[in-house]
This record gives structure tokens, C-alpha cells and sequence, in this order.
């Protein structure tokens, strides 16, 4: 059960932005817990918050999937229905799932009822195809409940583009887009929809216009921000990818790989010290995430702090050695340090995971010419060309004409 997950868009819809500080607030801690899996912590950290005079909705909402997650009901049922006094609908799913689950099958359609009367309703699919509800579904609670018109038109429309894009039918359903693109030009989704296929055909011009229709329409939907920001990274436009992740974060600040995202784009644009700000916060929450202490050394690396890159990626190995392209980017700081014996050494390493890397051959080669073996890195050089190397090419002719002879 993921109670976060079904209630992010209610949140979204009706919380105010919540300011992020220089260093994690109790609740962020519980937050990075709960996805780390480390429920008592999170608990813990949630119930401080509380305890602090923090009474958001939201903290109650998460507190009790990890009641849940702890197999502790009864507390998670408690602090829902504390959520849905605080905001109406907040609860209404998560506690329908609950009674459901625990047998209560008055209760659980009670609350169904009430989150599918709220403008943030899950798509009848996703419901009718929720196992907490499977005990429900030959009873005649459940068969009342959908004889019920709980979707408008635009709703089921929305509901079979988006089935058809899951089909992988992207045609049929830009053609289904199109056929009511006039009738529904006012609403958002369709202009996301859109996008979604375009990104998917890799159209990222086209993707770009789709998402700015709907973002025309509604500023307040982060995910659209995010989609449009990933559009423009990939376009090479960095300084309006970094502005549409500002946004999100600033509509969704809870959403950590936004941090690591904009980190990244800083990064691209030279803004190292922002840069780093942005993934130390995301380390002080996730500190054994080896994907972002890569990142992190991949940054001091790029600003030539050859050292310190070291040092991230040593931590970062001793966590995941599975990686080729940790070996590789220790290797480089090794080699810009001149170390180029550990440099190859973890070439070797790179390669083992990922025999087919040109880059990795190339560089390999170089270290191995700086230690005057002239033979090794003529070796290198020619498995880099037959994987597609051009500049190891040039190698070969600079340095390995006698070694042909």
C-alpha cells in the first residue's frame, strides 16, 4: 500500500508550497525514511513534527502508511480519519483500502464513496484493479457501488487515451486526442497527453508545445513543469530545463529526485556551487544513494577538484561496485591526478562490467602511453576503433605506426 502515492495530487491540488530550509525539517527527515523503507524512523520523525506544532495534513497521511507498513492499523486508521477532519477527501481511499482489507466492508465502501466524489478520483481501472478490494468484488456493496456514474465524459476519455498509450497504441491515441482536441481545448490533460506520446516518439519540438498548452492552462500541476523540463534537457536547452524544475520544486518540494535533477542541470550550466547545495541536501537525506554520490564526485570532477571527486566516488564504490561507469569516473580523476597505474587499474574494472565502451578504451590507452607502454596503448586504441572511436583512430596514427610494421 502506498498512501503517499494515492494522495500526492491531493495535496498538490489544495496544500500551499511548503518553504525547503537550508538543512532537512523533521518531516522531510520522515519523509526520506518513509521511501527509504525505515518505518519506525520515519514514525518517529513525523510524530517530532507533530509534536513541534507541525499539524499538515500530509504528515498525518504519511505517518499512517507507515502505521500500515508496520502492520499497526488501528494507529493508521486513527491518524486518517485526523487527515479528513483537516482536509476533506485526504484520507477517504487509503482508510477504504484499510477496511477492506480488515473485513469492514461497510466502512471501506463508505469511504469509497467519498473519494469517488472528489475531483482527484482514482481511474476506475486502478480501483477495480486494487487487491485490497478483491474480497469485495462479488458482493452486492461493490456491485451497487459501480452501477453508480462516477465519471464524466472527459474523465472516461482521458482514462482510454491513457490506456491506449499504456497499449503502446501512440497513433490511435493521438488520433483520439485529435477527433476532441476542440471540445476539450480548455482542459490541460489532453495537452500532457500529447506530450507524453511525443516524448515517447522522441517529437521533443512538438513535445515542448504540448506542454506549454498545458501549463498555459493550469501553473499549478508540477509534474507538467517536470515533463517540459526533461524535454528541454534533452534539446540541450539547460537554463529553461533549470527554470521549469524550479517551478516543480517550488509546487512540490517533497519530491526529492527534483533536487538531484536541478543539481545536475547547475552542474551542466557551471553553477557548481549551487550545484553542490542542491545534492548535499539530497545526501543529508538519502546518504547511502550511490547513484547521487556519483553524481556528487562526478561535480567536483567537472570543477577540476580532482581530489574530492576521489573521494565520492571511493564512497560511492565501497557501497555499489556493480557499476561500470563508477570505475570509469574514478579512473579519470585518477588519471587527472596522474595516478595512472589505480587509473588503469580501474579501467580494467570498467570494462569487465562493460567490455564494449570505446571511451573507457581510449582513455585506458592514454594512461598507459603516459607510462611509456606504447604496445598497451596501441592495444586499447584499436579495440576503441572497432567499437566506434574516431579520436582513438587519430591515436593510432599518431603513436602505433611502427607498432603495425
Amino acid at each position: 500500500m502506498n498512501i503517499r502515492l494515492y494522495t500526492k495530487l491531493y495535496f498538490l491540488l489544495f496544500l500551499p508550497a511548503i518553504a525547503v530550509a537550508q538543512e532537512p525539517d523533521l518531516y522531510f527527515r520522515g519523509l526520506s525514511k518513509m521511501e527509504q523503507k525505515h518505518y519506525p524512523e520515519a514514525i518517529k520523525y513525523f510524530s517530532e513534527a507533530v509534536s513541534a506544532g507541525n499539524i499538515k495534513t500530509e504528515i498525518y497521511v504519511n505517518r499512517a502508511q507507515c502505521f500500515y507498513e508496520s502492520g499497526e492499523f488501528n494507529s493508521a486508521i486513527n491518524d486518517l480519519l485526523v487527515a479528513e477532519k483537516l482536509k476533506k477527501y485526504s484520507g477517504s481511499y487509503e482508510l477504504a483500502r484499510i477496511y477492506a482489507l480488515t473485513g469492514k466492508n461497510d466502512s471501506a465502501i463508505f469511504y469509497l464513496e467519498r473519494h469517488l466524489s472528489s475531483s482527484y478520483k482514482q481511474p476506475a481501472s486502478n480501483i477495480k484493479l486494487d487487491t485490497a478490494f478483491t474480497s469485495l468484488e462479488n458482493s452486492r456493496l461493490w456491485k451497487d457501488l459501480w452501477s453508480k456514474e462516477w465519471y464524466n465524459d472527459f474523465e472516461v476519455l482521458h482514462a482510454e487515451i491513457k490506456y491506449l498509450i499504456k497499449s503502446k497504441q501512440y497513433i490511435d491515441a493521438l488520433d483520439l486526442i485529435d477527433q476532441n482536441l476542440t471540445e476539450y481545448a480548455h482542459r490541460p490533460q489532453i495537452y500532457a497527453a500529447r506530450g507524453e506520446i511525443f516524448i515517447i516518439l522522441e517529437n521533443f519540438n512538438s513535445a515542448v508545445t504540448a506542454y506549454s498548452h498545458a501549463i498555459e492552462l493550469t501553473k499549478t500541476h508540477p509534474e507538467y513543469y517536470i515533463q517540459r523540463g526533461t524535454v528541454y534537457s534533452k534539446l540541450g536547452k539547460y537554463e529553461s530545463a533549470l527554470d521549469d524544475v524550479k517551478k516543480a520544486i517550488n509546487l512540490d518540494p517533497e519530491n526529492f529526485n527534483l533536487y538531484t535533477q536541478r543539481s545536475w542541470l547547475y552542474n551542466k550550466l557551471k553553477m557548481y556551487k549551487e550545484s553542490i547545495e542542491d545534492i548535499s541536501f539530497y545526501l543529508e537525506l538519502f546518504p547511502e544513494d550511490d547513484h547521487a554520490i556519483y553524481q556528487c564526485g562526478q561535480i567536483y570532477y567537472d570543477r577540476e577538484s580532482y581530489l574530492k571527486a576521489l573521494e565520492w566516488f571511493n564512497k560511492c564504490l565501497k557501497i555499489n561496485r556493480s557499476e561500470a561507469k563508477y570505475f570509469a569516473a574514478r579512473g579519470n580523476a585518477y588519471f587527472q591526478t596522474k595516478t595512472y597505474k589505480y587509473a588503469i587499474r580501474d579501467y580494467g574494472m570498467s570494462l569487465d562490467l562493460d567490455p564494449d565502451n570505446p571511451e573507457v578504451y581510449l582513455n585506458k590507452g592514454l594512461a598507459r602511453l603516459y607510462l611509456n607502454d606504447k604496445k598497451g596503448a596501441c592495444s586499447d586504441w584499436q579495440k576503441a576503433v572497432r567499437y566506434g572511436s574516431s579520436e582513438a583512430r587519430e591515436l593510432l596514427n599518431i603513436h602505433c605506426q611502427d607498432t603495425n610494421r
